[in-house]
């Protein structure tokens, strides 16, 4: 019976195997790293007589930080709100810790670590993935029809600016478009593999030879 007590003792001090660890980077190992993910929980170990400060992302904001045992732990924000400080207080029993910032979600489970465990963490800082990049709004659609050898693969409008895009080793055909004055011209330029006309047609013909084809736009 001992055994057992004592083996619940155990894993109560033992981070859960879905929870992840910050590690230390190249330089001092006090300084520590973890990835951002929204559906992982960071185990965050603190011993009496230190404190830990959070830092979470420059563009962020905390708005509400949640602790499950506020009697032996003392959370607080700094003046910016972006980074918190966390200390255990006397007999530091393991309690969850959630904060909210302006755009994004944290879970944290907080554990009281033995003097001389390991290695103290001073400072830990969150790594996030780039941003995608967004794509250009596409407001206008176009029905295509004529001879396909002419077709883009790609063509769509923001309401202001007409790309499209033919396909690798195609040949770009002559581009005009319909407007108040007839058909013309249009003049563009390439921009990341498309074909960019600043305007919007009603009608775009695409010319090549005695080959044609031809765009209609169909309004959103």
């Amino acid at each position: 019976m001992m055994r057992l007590l004592l083996a619940f003792a155990l894993m109560g001090g033992t981070p859960a195997v879905a929870e992840i660890t910050p590690r230390a980077g190249g330089g001092d190992p006090h300084v520590q790293t973890v990835a951002y993910d929204p559906d992982e929980v960071v185990a965050l170990r603190v011993a009496n007589g230190f404190a830990l400060t959070v830092r979470f992302g420059a563009d962020e904001r905390i708005e509400t930080v949640t602790l499950g045992d506020g009697a032996g732990w003392v959370v607080q924000t700094n003046k910016r709100a972006d980074s918190l400080i966390i200390k255990p207080v006397g007999y530091a029993p393991t309690t969850n810790l959630t904060v909210l910032s302006d755009a994004r979600a944290y879970n944290f489970t907080l554990y009281g670590a033995a003097p001389g465990e390991g290695v103290q963490p001073y400072l830990l800082s969150f790594t996030y993935p780039a941003p995608v990049a967004a794509g250009p709004v596409v407001v206008g659609r176009y029905r295509l029809g004529g001879d396909h050898a002419l077709w883009p693969v790609e063509i769509g409008d923001d309401g202001a600016v007409t790309r499209m895009r033919w396909a690798e080793g195609a040949a770009m055909p002559a581009v005009y478009g319909a407007g108040a004055g007839g058909r013309a011209l249009v003049n563009g330029a390439m921009r990341d593999g498309f074909y960019v006309v600043e305007g919007v047609y009603a009608r775009l013909t695409f010319i090549a030879g005695h080959a044609r084809a031809e765009g209609r736009r169909i309004a959103p």
